[in-house]
């Protein structure tokens, strides 16, 4: 027979409990004080997407915008929409700002404090994800974990909150959760997590190899994406319209923001980006990790799914042209679950790997006063 536990050790284990949810507690709202303190700030993507959601309501395709603000012929022409560039996503962001949208016009909230509370429940929805998975094994870690998502090198080195990413990491990592575990779950939430942002298709051949039943996760994922581009199947110029928008504008990019290789080429006064170095640069940094990925299955090599997604967005980052500040919270959650699976019984080496990661994008950041521009062949600040 075995004894029940005291009721001293009890009282001990709830005291403890209560001092640990105390501390995540304090967390969480200073985490929130932080974001209130900035709610007012609106950002260069306000216009662009209120834009997408007055031309949602108006019953206008948004990426009409989209594909003339990237044309390159004659960029900007016909648009008549004053913007420098369109809004470049799959709509599923727009239909969750269509209704706030309209109660701000109802109830006069100021647009940026609705939408970016949407930015904060996704904010506080990773954060209970890492709750659920370090709360009970390794609480310090969670601490850390805690103060680095919501303490971000973005945020604290630019006191700027302006962005929309943590909605997509959310569903990011519960596709990787669900990974091996349910295919059609992970189907639908790595769907959801493109259709905010495209970064988690480079982690699409990882995803089809851990999938246990694989035409159970292509098929949840496309009738996900298919349910999303419904409303613009209208006809084939609006569909049309839509995909371009959505995607094939990102083939065609110029150099933006401070990508390392960028800085590299900056310091040493290289002429190395052209727009078919910058076109190829694209393809080897959306491409690489899925090399890495099919070399590593053909290895026969055990997968980790933290190494080797945290291998896919290193890859990426690495050899993109384009790298504007708020990419680094994607790679933030994927990094610390990386190195927690391979230095969780040598904690040391976690807190040091931690913070070197921490101050070495903190540093990039506030450095970071105004992104490269490409003249004849230089790269400019």
């Amino acid at each position: 027979m075995f004894k029940t536990p005291s009721k001293a050790f009890q009282q001990k284990i709830n005291k403890f409990d209560v001092v640990k949810i105390l501390v995540i507690f304090l967390i969480l709202s200073l985490g929130i004080y932080q974001r209130y303190r900035l709610l007012d700030e609106s950002g260069g993507d306000l216009p662009v997407i209120r834009r997408a959601v007055t031309d949602i309501l108006d019953k206008k395709n948004p990426y009409e915008i989209t594909v003339g603000t990237f044309r390159k012929d004659k960029p900007y022409v016909g648009t008549g929409s004053g913007l420098d560039h369109g809004y470049a996503y799959m709509p599923t962001l727009l239909y969750i700002y269509t209704p706030l949208y309209l109660i701000h016009q109802h109830f006069h909230i100021p647009l940026q404090r609705i939408w970016k509370s949407v930015t904060i429940l996704a904010e506080l929805a990773v954060s209970a994800y890492f709750i659920k998975k370090l709360y009970n094994n390794d609480f310090d870690i969670l601490v850390a974990t805690l103060i680095v998502w919501l303490f971000n090198p973005y945020i604290m080195a630019r006191n700027s909150y302006t962005y929309t990413d943590p909605i997509g990491i959310f569903f990011m990592l519960i596709a990787l959760d669900k990974l091996g575990k349910s295919d059609i779950k992970a189907g639908v939430y790595f769907a959801l997590s493109v259709s905010f942002k495209a970064f988690p298709l480079i982690l699409l051949p990882l995803f089809l190899y851990k999938a246990r039943k694989k035409l159970k996760f292509i098929a949840s994922g496309f009738m996900t994406a298919f349910i999303i581009g419904i409303p613009f199947m209208n006809s084939m110029r609006d569909f049309s319209m839509f995909f371009k928008g959505s995607f094939l504008v990102h083939s065609d990019r110029e150099v933006q923001g401070r990508p390392f290789i960028g800085s590299v080429v900056y310091l040493l006064k290289l002429k190395v980006y052209t727009s078919l170095s910058t076109k190829v640069l694209i393809y080897i940094a959306t491409f690489s990790g899925w090399i890495y990925t099919i070399i590593s299955y053909l290895r026969k090599k055990e997968i980790n799914i933290y190494h080797v997604s945290l291998t896919c967005f290193t890859l990426f980052f690495v050899f993109t042209p384009v790298f504007t500040r708020t990419y680094i919270l994607w790679l933030i959650p994927i990094y610390m679950l990386s190195i927690y699976q391979r230095f969780k019984s040598k904690k040391v080496y976690f807190y040091i790997f931690l913070s070197i990661f921490y101050i070495f994008f903190y540093v990039y950041l506030r450095a970071w006063d105004q992104g490269f521009t490409l003249t004849n062949g230089l790269l400019t600040i």
